[in-house]
């Protein structure tokens, strides 16, 4: 940021001013997120190009980015993992462009590691018809730490369970064995 030319800046800061924030805004913007300000607003276009190919109108787009403006921080290649993914669980394109508006937080978890093992827990709880309307309407079970997530759902103890070969810590009987008691010494003699 301070490299950057204040021409460079001021170009920036009126660009961003198109989405509706003020000009404290976008410098706050600017202090909490450098990298968003820092890029030429080229790159930040095509990154909005992706959510508008999507079907997300130009105010949805710049509703997401106003609530949301570390959208333009990610790749390309990440919003539209995401919004694949979310295309092969059924949503439609546009849905899943409105999800990521809504629960932006996808972006920044791992589908392998977070997004995908989760969504598995809620396929084997949730009715399959209900399933998808769950998951459009709902973003607690992304932001939700693991520790709260595993106690909310079972199956996810019961699957770590099998992926483990042990039982569900939940399952698991402790054997308590007694501690051995100290032998007195023998009497002392007189």
């Amino acid at each position: 940021l301070l490299r950057t030319s204040e021409a460079v800046l001021e170009e920036r800061f009126t660009w961003f001013k198109q989405f509706g924030l003020s000009g404290p805004e976008v410098a706050k913007l600017a202090f909490r997120f450098s990298g968003v300000i820092t890029q030429t607003t080229a790159m930040a276009e095509e990154k909005l190009e992706v959510l508008r190919k999507t079907g997300l109108s130009n105010a949805e787009v710049k509703h997401f980015v106003n609530r949301y403006p570390r959208v333009l921080q990610y790749s390309t290649t990440t919003v539209q993992s995401r919004v694949e993914w979310l295309k092969s669980i059924g949503l439609s394109v546009r849905d899943a462009a409105l999800y990521l508006a809504r629960f932006p937080v996808i972006l920044t978890m791992s589908l392998d590691s977070k997004v995908i093992p989760r969504f598995e827990v809620l396929q084997h709880d949730a009715p399959a018809d209900r399933l998808l309307e769950r998951i459009k309407t709902s973003g607690t079970w992304l932001v939700m730490t693991d520790l709260i997530f595993k106690e909310k759902h079972e199956s996810w103890a019961k699957l770590e369970g099998k992926l483990e070969g042990t039982q569900s810590p939940k399952r698991v009987k402790r054997e308590v064995t007694p501690s051995p008691q100290p032998t007195p010494p023998p009497p002392s003699p007189p």
